[in-house]
């Protein structure tokens, strides 16, 4: 299982089209180039190196790291350093995984040339942002039709997903891991319960709300006794044939995700879970399908669902 999402997720990087990576567009070029947009090229990233350590795959390490010297990294810093936020369209998503790779860089024995400033600068942007956004995230006035009844987001800019990105990467910058506890406890914490009964998502969102609450809840250091969000598998798999719908695909996997950390010790959930991702990797054409539409991103999903079950949600870089 996870070999063939390992092996989709490389063929997928290094692939210079087609692209919509967004610090292309804006400067004409991109270390994280490949793998259809910036973000999820990011996530492939972090996802392999990550799977190559737990693996003892050395090759496979070296073939995610060797682009990625110290004066590439600067380069690409300096792109982003260029961009107004305005043109960063996937932010903070994008920049979260970032985050999350240049740490991963880091350990065990790779060094913190060029990467360590960098973090810091990432990690103070998106904590200000944090501390900037208000939370629930659903403006009030965006609350109808569709949107009945919602107050959180499962998009790019998903307030409460920043805020697990910027908590599991480990802060180094002083006083960040202090901030970041006091905004869970003053903003995400008192709407944990609400999140985990937000109604379903829309087609543009690709993170499911209650997964993000667990998610977070665990990193923060929770009390293992959180009523974990209720899992009956789907009647059938999305249809997921376009642009327009793939998004379904996120939320469909991602709601997998507590599970996922209920399976780490639970034998029945780890069942559940198995024979769910065993269904889901039966339909070839929604993991390892059209690369513009599901190849680039959904193997990472995949690949993140079964690292949850066997890493958790703090550990395991």
């Amino acid at each position: 299982m996870e070999a063939q999402l390992v092996q989709a997720m490389r063929g997928c990087l290094r692939v210079a089209r087609p692209s919509t990576n967004v610090v292309r567009k804006a400067a004409g070029a991109s270390l994280f180039d490949g793998s259809y947009d910036w973000h999820s090229n990011l996530f492939a990233h972090w996802a392999l190196l990550v799977h190559a350590r737990r693996a003892g795959d050395e090759a496979l390490a070296a073939w995610v790291l060797e682009p990625l010297t110290p004066g590439a990294l600067l380069e690409e810093r300096a792109r982003l350093a260029e961009m107004p936020r305005r043109r960063r369209r996937v932010f903070p998503y994008g920049e979260g995984w970032l985050l999350q790779l240049l740490a991963a860089r880091e350990r065990p024995r790779e060094g913190a040339v060029g990467t360590r400033a960098w973090r810091r600068e990432i990690e103070r942007e998106l904590l200000a942002w944090l501390e900037e956004q208000p939370f629930p995230d659903m403006p009030e006035r965006a609350r109808k039709g569709a949107l009945e009844g919602r107050r959180f987001v499962g998009t790019y800019r998903s307030w409460a997903w920043c805020w697990f990105q910027l908590a599991r990467s480990r802060p180094l910058g002083e006083g960040v891991e202090e901030r970041l506890h006091a905004l869970y406890d003053d903003k995400l914490a008192p709407h944990v319960p609400a999140m985990l009964r937000e109604p379903a998502s829309t087609a543009y969102e690709f993170l499911d709300v209650p997964a993000i609450a667990v998610l977070a809840h665990r990193v923060r250091g929770g009390d293992a006794s959180l009523e974990l969000p209720d899992f009956a598998p789907g009647p059938e798999l999305p249809a997921a044939g376009t642009l327009r719908d793939t998004h379904a695909l996120g939320t469909w996997i991602s709601r997998l995700w507590p599970l996922a950390v209920a399976a780490r010790d639970d034998a029945a959930a780890r069942a559940a879970l198995d024979a769910e991702l065993a269904r889901d990797l039966a339909r070839t054409d929604l993991w390892d399908g059209d690369f513009t539409v599901i190849r680039h991103w959904i193997p990472q999903f995949l690949w993140f669902t079964v690292w949850l079950a066997d890493s958790g949600t703090s550990g395991g870089r």
